[in-house]
Order: structure tokens, then C-alpha cells, then sequence
């Protein structure tokens, strides 16, 4: 039986052709994904790819070491990614996240400056932020001693087993030739403590619940990494910068309109408040003002302001990993806005209380929560269209949403470590992982007057019917079936039908979930979906026919 289908309605049909996909594009809506192309670093591979929706690499860097997880296409089209050196790894400062240096490449591969904070007393890793003014924010572990400890009111009956202690330090370096750099401004955590277990310690005793500025530097985490900031990120409008801290559950937001000297104390700058931390939130036991009950970041990443002319502008968006979150394991994408005095560039404080909001104001999780848990690593990013890019990074997964939570586009990384995969083959359990994606829109600046045509696909034996029917949307196209499906979108339910007789039907969520399955044995069904989230779903039918469907 031959059915003709305008484009549109066959738009959830022609899915069917890569629904069973196990890597590169796993579902796609050409009419609502945004258009453009996706920058992946897996964490495993020495190579930076960017590529089109349909999964094909329209370009490519080389590189000889694997990301120190960070990669950035910036507005002049050239590269800046961090990366590990393999063959003078840093022996002494080894924990997980670490780099060794950060490079600026252009669109040819070639390095146009590459600069190491990499020694026995410092070391950068995660993250870097690109300052308008053409400079890097880095941020870096410290080494501190036991001595050193001791001497800010440290326990250090409670010292870690490694013998050592690493605070963090943000640095501002203006790039000078191929490989230097120059120091203009720099944030140290030493010079911001606060701690209530030794009175002899002047400088650093009080009361920690009458000081949210300052970092109790005993608070519950005594592993030798005791914070580990895994993001960074500058707002120029404020001229302020945020950290994200894994091991305290929050983000914190500090003044950089100081002098060094003004950031190692306790007044100056716009805010007045010198160094001090100006605004902190996601659990506000670190500074004695909250139960477990308040906490609401658990091993978050990516903390970010929202740019402007993007839905939720300066809004503050992260990702929430749910790292030891109590009862159920889950993640979420949340934002949430910070009370900010807009005049001085304050943010609004009671003291004796935790700062504000109490809440979130959008939260994004999977149905059901846990088909989305990432432990570690992970990002977001809110695109120009309105939609939310989803980094899920320990399954190597990037997937987009809409407003309204529907999976539009989804991508799994096809590289296990450094070697491809097959279409049809699974990647191994964290050996795809991706540290953080990011989507550049057709009309970015950094890709102007750049050949972007597509080429390979990253996977072997790759799935090319994606690109190929989407190639022909503005068509009507005629499809051999003999079942019928209607209405599709959907509201509450819908109908199969068929000219042999339906056996059976499975629907999964994204993930390949399994949400509703029955058996059949008549020519006709219906489904109801009332209870069903409002998003994308994969339909199979007999176990042969495999298409999309879409709840409203």
C-alpha cells in the first residue's frame, strides 16, 4: 500500500529511518533544532570536531594532546582549548580535571600561542573564560602545606592522607607572543577564609554564620582537593566573575573590578567588598544559615550567566548533577535569578539568613528523573532560538530541547577513547565521555567566510539516510508502509492502523527508556498518552517499524 504524506506530517515518519541508531545523530526535527553546528572535544581524543545536525564533521582540528576538557570557538574564528601534556604530565598535582596548558589556534590548526600553568606549586584545570578585551581567565589549584594549613585554622587533625592541600586561584593573563603572558589581575582563596576552630588564629576566627563573604575552609570536605572549581565564567556588563565549587555545592560570584592588591582584601572595587565573595548560592550550610534540607546544587558544572539578547538573559544557568543528591540519583538543567542590586552591582543580603532566590525558577529533568543522570562533568547551553543544548557527558550524549522539554536533536559521541565505532554498536561506559559541548549558530561571527561543507561522518558505517531525507523537507514525499498514524503531533492519544495485523507496540523515551509496551493482534489500536510528558517519543511496531511521535 502506497501513502502520500506532505512533508510535514511525514517529518515524524522519516525518523524512522535512524530511530535505532546507537551513535552520531540518534533523533532529529530539522523544523525545530537549531540551526547549527556543534563543537565536540571528547575528553579522549586528541581531535576538536565541529558538525552539521546531521552529524557530518565540517571541519576539524588536530591536536597531539587530549583536551584539558575545554575547547572555545571564538568570534575571530580561531580555537582556544586547554589540553594535558602527555609526556610532561604534572606528577605532584595529578587530580581529575586537570591541564597543563591553554593554546589559541586558528581555523588551519596552526598554534598561535600556547601558554603552561603546569609546576610543582600550580596547576590549571577545567575550564577557561575568553574576556573581550582578548585576554584568558584561568583558574588553578595552589598547593598549600600542612604548615600552611595550620596557620589559617585549617583541622588539621583531619588533614588528607596525600599530604597536601589544593586552594584556588584565578588569574587574568594577557597573552604576549607564542608563548608568554603576562599577570594583570589575580583572586587568591587564601585571602578569603573564615573558620571557627582555633581562636589563636586572629586573622581568620569568627563566627562563620555572621561572614557569607568569607569561605569556611572547614566546611565538611577534607579530601586534598577540598573545593575543586570546575567552571569559570566573566559577565563584562557587571564586570564580575563566577566559579562554580564542586565540593560546597554552589556557585560564587566575585567583584573584578579590583586591584590586586583590593582582590587579596576586604574593600574596594565598584562593590566596595574588595576580594570578598559578593553573592554564593546552592547551599547555604557553607556558611551556617541552612539543613540539608536547602541544598539544591549536588556536584553542579557549568555555571553561567545567560548572554544578552538570549530568552532569560542574565539569568543564571547550570547544570545540576545530582553528585550524592539524597534518595533517587538524577540530574537537572536549572536557572535561577540572583537578587542583584542593579545600581551598585550588589546583590541583596539579610543577614541571619541564606541568600535568595529560595528556588529555581526553571528546572528541566527527564521523565522519568532518572533516565538522566550524569555524576560528573556535563554542561548546558541556551541557544538562540530558545532552545536548551544538554551536554550529557558521561553517556557521550548532547541532545537539544525546546521550551517546552521536547527532545528535538540528539547526538552520541561514536569515538571510544580515540577509536570509532560502528553504526549499531554500543561505546563503551564512559569511554565516549564529552566534558562540555557547545552550538554556534549558522550566522556566528567566528564561522563568517569559513568552508563548512559536510564531509565524514565521525562513525563507521554511518546512517547517511538522516541527511538524505532531510535534504528533500520542502517536498512531498511518497513512502512505502501499509500503517497509518494519526494525529501525530498528539494531545492525549492516537491511532494505529493497519492492513496486516498490528502483533505488538513498544514507546521509549530518548534514552531508550521503556514507557508503555502491549500486545496487540487487531487490525486497529488506539494509545492513550494523557499521562505522558509533553515531548519526543520513539514509537516500533512489530518490532520491524520504528518511527517518532510527538505528545503536545
Amino acid at each position: 500500500m502506497k501513502i502520500f504524506l506532505s512533508t510535514y506530517l511525514l517529518l515524524f515518519f522519516y525518523s524512522c529511518l535512524f530511530s535505532q541508531n546507537t551513535v552520531g545523530v540518534i533523533n532529529y526535527d530539522p523544523t525545530k533544532t537549531y540551526d547549527g553546528y556543534s563543537l565536540l572535544f571528547p575528553v579522549m581524543d586528541t581531535n576538536t570536531y565541529l558538525l552539521d545536525n546531521c552529524g557530518r564533521v565540517v571541519h576539524e582540528w588536530n591536536n597531539k594532546n587530549v583536551p584539558g576538557q575545554m575547547a572555545l570557538l571564538l568570534e575571530d574564528g580561531n580555537l582556544l582549548r586547554t589540553y594535558i601534556d602527555g609526556q610532561n604530565n604534572n606528577a605532584i598535582i595529578s587530580n581529575g580535571g586537570a591541564s597543563d596548558g591553554v593554546q589559541l589556534m586558528d581555523w588551519n590548526g596552526t598554534v598561535l600561542w600556547d601558554y603552561v600553568v603546569s609546576d610543582s606549586v600550580h596547576r590549571m584545570h577545567h575550564d577557561v573564560a575568553y574576556m573581550p578585551n582578548g585576554h584568558v581567565l584561568i583558574h588553578a589549584w595552589e598547593l598549600k602545606t600542612k604548615t600552611d594549613a595550620a596557620l589559617v585554622g585549617y583541622d588539621t587533625t583531619k588533614f588528607p592522607s596525600s599530604n597536601k592541600l589544593l586552594s584556588e586561584g584565578i588569574y587574568e593573563v594577557e597573552p604576549i607572543g607564542s608563548n608568554g603572558g603576562n599577570i594583570v589581575w589575580e583572586w587568591h582563596v587564601w585571602d578569603h577564609l573564615i573558620q571557627d576552630n582555633d581562636t589563636s588564629i586572629s586573622t581568620t576566627y569568627g563566627l562563620v554564620s555572621k561572614h557569607p563573604e568569607l569561605i569556611d575552609v572547614n566546611y565538611n570536605v577534607f579530601d586534598d582537593d577540598f573545593m575543586h572549581v570546575n567552571s569559570i565564567d566573566y559577565n563584562a556588563d557587571l564586570d564580575q566573575i563566577m566559579i562554580s565549587i564542586h565540593n560546597y555545592g554552589e556557585v560564587w560570584i566575585i567583584d573584578h573590578s579590583t586591584t590586586i592588591t583590593e582582590a587579596a582584601s576586604h574593600i574596594g572595587g565598584k562593590c566596595g567588598k574588595g576580594g570578598d565573595l559578593l553573592y554564593r548560592w546552592g547551599n547555604p550550610q557553607t556558611y551556617d544559615q541552612g539543613s540539608p534540607t536547602d541544598q539544591i546544587f549536588w556536584g553542579q558544572h557549568n555555571a553561567q550567566w545567560i548572554a544578552k539578547g538570549l530568552k532569560d538573559e542574565g539569568k543564571i544557568l547550570v547544570f545540576n548533577n545530582g553528585w550524592d543528591r539524597p534518595g533517587e540519583k538524577y540530574s537537572s538543567v536549572e536557572i535561577f535569578v540572583p537578587p542583584l542590586d542593579t545600581l551598585t552591582g550588589n546583590y541583596i543580603y539579610s543577614s541571619g539568613t541564606a541568600f535568595g532566590p529560595p528556588a529555581s525558577e526553571w528546572v528541566y529533568t527527564a521523565n522519568p528523573k532518572t533516565a538522566f543522570y550524569s555524576d560528573h562533568i556535563s554542561g548546558a547551553q541556551r541557544l538562540e532560538n530558545g532552545n536548551t543544548l544538554i551536554c550529557y557527558s558521561t553517556k557521550g550524549m548532547v541532545f537539544e530541547i525546546t521550551p517546552n522539554d521536547s527532545v528535538v536533536w540528539s547526538y552520541v559521541n561514536p569515538l571510544n577513547g580515540s577509536i570509532a565505532i560502528a553504526q549499531g554498536q554500543m561505546p563503551t561506559a564512559n569511554q565516549n565521555a564529552m566534558f562540555r559541548c557547545y552550538k554556534y549558530g549558522t550566522n556566528y561571527a567566528g564561522l563568517s567566510g569559513k568552508i563548512l561543507s559536510p564531509g565524514n561522518y565521525i562513525e563507521l558505517n554511518p546512517d547517511t539516510s538522516i541527511c538524505a531525507v532531510s535534504a528533500g523537507i520542502n517536498e512531498t514525499i511518497e513512502v512505502e508502509n501499509n500503517i497509518t498514524i494519526f494525529p501525530n503531533p498528539i494531545t492525549n492519544s492516537f491511532h494505529v492502523s493497519s492492513t496486516q495485523k498490528i502483533k505488538s507496540i513498544r514507546i521509549t523515551d530518548t534514552f531508550g527508556k521503556i514507557l508503555y509496551q502491549s500486545l496487540v493482534y487487531d487490525f486497529y489500536c488506539e494509545i492513550n498518552l494523557f499521562a505522558f510528558k509533553t515531548g519526543i517519543y520513539f514509537l516500533q511496531i512489530n518490532e520491524t517499524f520504528n518511527t517518532i511521535i510527538e505528545k503536545q
